[in-house]
């Protein structure tokens, strides 16, 4: 029996000069290698709880690094994986992480006016039984960019701690907790 090759051409494999029912068996065996690499289970994005550990933080950091590394782009739609692709001239692979992210925010963030961020922080209102109205204030706060230059260091000085007590003070839904609030604000 004439030696065999394998039937895909990126792999160099090839059967000895066997008995015919010997190479059948051996293309059978590295077809199913190949089945098996094809068919590699998907990496799985790592997820947490909001009553976790610090031990169970310290996991989740742990798997949210080697999926990052593992992943790279599949965060992206395709138009976008497409657009990054061509903007670097070829694959992001070997990029350090903060020049990927640069180029995912050059290419998909559409920067908005600081003063429309803070116009919808001053609006922001608590709804009745809604327990998340400071963690969706500091979501909004964080966009705000409340940064000015000291203007006798000229260091930049954050207030965006200050913002948001103003706005958590002014949102809340329920008369008396706000008046509570309201005598023990400095």
């Amino acid at each position: 029996m004439p030696q065999v090759k394998c039937p895909f051409p990126l792999y160099d494999y090839e059967t000895d000069d066997l008995d015919a029912a010997i190479v059948a068996a051996l293309i059978t065996t590295h077809s199913i290698i190949h089945n098996i690499a094809v068919k590699a289970e998907k990496v799985r994005r790592p997820a947490t709880s909001s009553a976790g550990t610090s031990e169970d933080r310290s996991y989740f950091l742990s798997r949210w690094a080697d999926y990052k590394s593992d992943t790279k782009l599949e965060c992206c739609y395709k138009n976008l994986r497409v657009d990054l692709t061509r903007a670097q001239e070829g694959t992001l692979r070997d990029k350090p992480e903060a020049d990927v992210y640069a180029a995912i925010r050059q290419l998909a963030v559409r920067e908005e006016n600081t003063m429309v961020a803070r116009v919808a922080l001053h609006n922001m209102r608590q709804d009745r039984d809604d327990i998340s109205f400071g963690a969706r204030l500091q979501g909004q706060a964080n966009i705000c960019n409340f940064v000015t230059k000291c203007k006798i260091c000229d260091t930049d000085v954050n207030y965006t701690e200050e913002m948001m007590r103003y706005a958590l003070s002014r949102g809340l839904s329920d008369p008396e907790i706000q008046m509570d609030l309201l005598c023990h604000i400095n």
